[in-house]
Order: C-alpha cells, then sequence, then structure tokens
C-alpha cells in the first residue's frame, strides 16, 4: 500500500512534508503509527529529533482512543501542556500548511517526581499507560531515574502482555533514551541502567503484538549497548 493511500486504521501521523532532489515539495508525509514495528530518531543535539518526536505525540494525540506515555529525563515535554508560544516556532508553521494561531495544548496528565510537582505518582505504575501521561524525570539522579524507568516499563508490559491485540492501543515516546542506559550513566548506577536498558530491548522485542508501538529517541545508536540487540536492530 502506498503511504498516500492509507486509511484511517494505519492512524496516519502526518510528520512535515517530501523533501525531493534537496526541495521541499507540497507531498505530505504520514508515518502509518498502527502499521510500524516501532521506530527510532537519532541526531545530535539541536537537529530536531525532539521537535519532529513533538509532532507525532501531536499527531497521535488526535486518535481518541489511543493511549500516549512520553518518558521524558529533562522535562522537554512539559511544553505539550501549554500552546506553543515560542516566535521562532511559530514563524515555521506556515511551511507545514499550519496557521500560528492554531497552536494549543493538549491534555496529559504530568508527573515529575523528582521536582515535586505535578500528580503523585499512582501506587500501580501501570496506570501511566492508559489515557495521555507525561512522566518527568529532570531532578531524579541517574541511579533513580533508571529505577523508575524500569519500574514503569515493567508494570506496563505485564499489563498489556495479558492480551495480544491487532489494534495500536499504547504509543511510547521515549525522549533522550541514552540517560537510560548502562553507558551514560554514573558508576553508581551502572546496574540500573543495565536493568532499564534490558527493559526497553523487551518492550522493543515483544510488546508490539500487545498493540504498543516505542518511538526511541537517542544522540546515536551507540548509546545501546551490544547485549540490546532488539534495539540495535
Amino acid at each position: 500500500t502506498s503511504l498516500k493511500d492509507l486509511s484511517k486504521d494505519a492512524m496516519p501521523a502526518n510528520v512535515g512534508l517530501v523533501v525531493k532532489n534537496g526541495r521541499v515539495t507540497d507531498t505530505q508525509f504520514d508515518l502509518p503509527l498502527a502499521k510500524c514495528n516501532h521506530t527510532y530518531l537519532s541526531g545530535t543535539t539541536g537537529s530536531g529529533k525532539s521537535y519532529l518526536g513533538r509532532v507525532i505525540v501531536e499527531e497521535a494525540a488526535l486518535y481518541e482512543d489511543l493511549n500516549i506515555l512520553v518518558l521524558d529525563p529533562a522535562n522537554q515535554s512539559a511544553g505539550l501542556l501549554v500552546p506553543e508560544d515560542r516566535e521562532s516556532i511559530l514563524s515555521q508553521y506556515p511551511d507545514f500548511g499550519m496557521k500560528p494561531e492554531s497552536a494549543r495544548g493538549f491534555d496529559f496528565k504530568y508527573y515529575a517526581p523528582g521536582q515535586s510537582i505535578g500528580k503523585q505518582l499512582p501506587r500501580d505504575l501501570s496506570l501511566l499507560g492508559n489515557g495521555r501521561t507525561v512522566l518527568c524525570c529532570k531532578g531524579l539522579n541517574d541511579r533513580e531515574r533508571c529505577k523508575l524507568f524500569y519500574d514503569v516499563l515493567d508494570a506496563i508490559f505485564e499489563d498489556y502482555s495479558r492480551e495480544e491485540s491487532s489494534t495500536l492501543r499504547l504509543l511510547i515516546v521515549i525522549e533522550e533514551a541514552q540517560r537510560f542506559t548502562k553507558k551514560k550513566v554514573t558508576e553508581d548506577a551502572k546496574a540500573a541502567g543495565a536493568q532499564a536498558e534490558n527493559a526497553l530491548d523487551r518492550m522493543a522485542r515483544e510488546i508490539r503484538k500487545y498493540g504498543c508501538y516505542i518511538n526511541v529517541q537517542s544522540q546515536t545508536i551507540k548509546d545501546f549497548s551490544r547485549d540490546s540487540a532488539s534495539i540495535r536492530q
């Protein structure tokens, strides 16, 4: 099936316009969320991966029955909650066929345990996989951040793996995923980092058949150890 012929069941997400021979065309590019296995966005700081990740989240939010969880180590996703107000960003809206005044916030639950703001984390962490949620890990040290990441993914895996699904039920977006890996944490957090990375690798390997789709963002695939074969592949 051609991308231009995607049905609504494929959950197309408009992520921009096609570039051909170095020129931006008028052809819209739709990412078929429900048809993807998982996706990986790679790029250095300032390359635009977080921007594209946010576009994917905003487009996914248009599907009312789709649960969305954003795992964010640096609080970059807090902006989802309020309308965009940066002139440098709003000035680019017309390039995507949008009007600057169309900027809006999204109704996400927000948790930031390391900053003691937002909602209090539920005792049952699998509940974070229901509805629309941003979990900010800013303020947590490396060990605390990786442990919470592991606990959340483990709880969600146990919850969703009870029933296989051909329908996409949950999108998990992981910002700056390198901060949940054993290569990128302090020495005292290596064990927690390895545990977190293993949890992500299991999700990448097994969770799609249960209706969950992962969008991973990091600076380079080399952030992940060779043990994380499913991620690297």
